[in-house]
């Protein structure tokens, strides 16, 4: 899988009250890794988030662990694009959270192109 690599260290900001990763910080940090890969892509042009598709957690991570995040292009359109997002913890190495991240282009005035 090419594509980016980010990490996150996961602290007490990042868990409910169970001390393990709250769902939402988790979407966050997909969402972000796909942003850094859809900025690989396309560069220069302008895009904008469409859905976050597909989140599904296999495992619960636990206060203190760290993720990683790999991002990669999945489907590429004239005017939209797919990113895989896979996360795993360091150690295990384990898929623990899988999902899929939809951009559209966006023109100069923001409209979907």
């Amino acid at each position: 899988m090419e594509g980016i690599t980010t990490y996150h260290y996961v602290t007490p900001a990042d868990v409910d009250h169970y001390d393990i990763l709250y769902s939402a910080r988790a979407a966050a940090w997909v969402v972000e890794s796909a942003v850094v890969e859809a900025t690989a892509v396309l560069g220069e042009k302008h895009f904008t988030f469409v859905s976050l598709k597909d989140m599904v957690f296999r495992k619960s991570v636990p206060l203190g662990d760290t993720v990683c995040l790999k991002a990669s292009l999945t489907k590429a359109g004239t005017t939209s694009l797919a990113i895989g997002v896979s996360v795993s913890t360091i150690g295990g190495g384990e898929e623990v959270l899988s999902a899929s991240v939809i951009f559209v282009c966006i023109d100069d005035k923001r409209a979907p192109m």
